[in-house]
């Protein structure tokens, strides 16, 4: 019995030894495995001068985190890896083997594109060195501009001409119409109410034409969002319920008088010793081209006193104290053909003559200077 019992605890103990060697087997197969293997084994003495033969990678942009693999030779346990530039930091050296090593690297995003010295430095050796390169950040690509369409042309205009008194459209088509472009006219009794660009190079605008605007020739303005314009002939025709002027002849056996007879003046109008210059009121834009209220009425200046009237109903009367500037408006020197009255209140006021043809401005501001005085 007791020699039975022996040989029952041998076989035990051998499969228990069957089996442990079989877990070591096992656990060694790994590949973690297999490097804490290495790395716990001395095979590489510490003052080891260890080789380098190859990194990969062996760049990267400023910006980049990376795991680069060093290939060499005599990399024993502790080895690791650095780098002389400041801006990339080895964040951690991991030994798979004697032969390989795993750093862990970031390069800073301010990193300037340059070829720095990586090191691999066992415990107590000299060092290896291999060449890593910083890559030139990535060129931004260039703002896309928007291409600008060019000089505008008005190849036609249709209708050329309004009457008087009369909402239209106006049809401009033409080359080089940028996104926004806009339409504008030289007489002031042509109010745009809108512009809009029904296809490409083609501008329809609606118009108003005042009942006492300016008859004859005159321009038509296309202006880009860049400010270059072209320029077409356009024309204002005497609408059909027009005033007309008719002249009576009175004769004597001694004398003829020619009196001319025009419709009857409003209430109001200058008087014996006031002078009267028919104007367009501008409002508070200086812009004769384009503007949404262009009113025809009257400046009277005399007996001290300046005010204007439009149909017979006073705007705004005020003595010479209370005038703080006339002055023609200009721009970069040049006459606008228009000019302003500002009253000691702040309140502005922006005129241009009635007569298109020459500009007034600087005889009607030198005639209401000296009769203020």
């Amino acid at each position: 019995m007791a020699h039975a019992g022996s040989l029952r605890r041998k076989r035990m103990l051998a499969i228990l030894a069957v089996s442990s060697a079989l877990a070591v087997l096992a656990l060694t197969e790994t590949p973690r495995a297999r490097a804490l293997a290495l790395q716990t084994t001395p095979d590489v003495p510490p003052d080891a001068a260890p080789q380098i033969s190859k990194i990969a990678p062996d760049h990267a942009a400023p910006g980049e985190q990376l795991t680069l693999v060093v290939t060499g030779a005599n990399f024993s346990s502790g080895a690791y890896v650095s780098v002389s530039n400041p801006f990339v930091h080895v964040v951690s050296t991991e030994g798979v083997s004697g032969n390989e090593l795993h750093a862990q690297l970031t390069v800073g995003a301010k990193a300037e594109a340059a070829t720095v010295t990586l090191y691999v430095s066992n415990p107590a050796s000299v060092v290896a060195q291999a060449q890593f390169t910083i890559s030139a950040p990535p060129t931004p690509a260039p703002p896309v501009e928007t291409p600008t369409p060019g000089t505008p042309e008005i190849v036609k205009v249709d209708p050329p001409r309004a009457a008087q008194g009369s909402p239209m459209t106006i049809k401009v088509t033409g080359k080089n119409f940028g996104e926004g472009a806009k339409v504008s006219f030289q007489n002031p009794g042509i109010q745009v109410l809108s512009t809009q660009m029904s296809k490409t190079n083609e501008v329809e605008v609606s118009v108003r034409v005042a009942a006492d605007a300016p008859t004859g020739p005159t321009s038509l303005f296309v202006v880009n969002p860049d400010d270059s314009e072209a320029e077409a002939p356009f024309e204002v025709t005497a609408g059909s319920g027009s005033p007309t002027t008719t002249t009576t002849t009175t004769q004597t056996t001694t004398t003829t008088t020619t009196t001319p007879m025009k419709t009857s003046p409003a209430p109001g109008g200058a008087t014996a010793g006031e002078q009267a210059f028919e104007v367009y009121n501008l409002g508070d834009a200086v812009s004769i081209l384009q503007s949404a209220g262009n009113s025809k009425g009257k400046l009277i200046v005399g007996g001290g006193k300046l005010r204007y009237e439009e149909t017979g109903q006073e705007v705004f009367s005020a003595s010479a104290k209370e005038v703080r500037e006339v002055g023609v408006n200009t721009f970069y020197g040049v006459s606008t053909r228009t000019f302003h009255i500002i009253l000691t209140s702040g309140r502005r006021y922006n005129f241009a003559g009635s007569n298109l043809k020459q500009d007034e401005s600087q005889t009607i501001v030198d005639s209401i200077q000296a009769a203020l005085r």
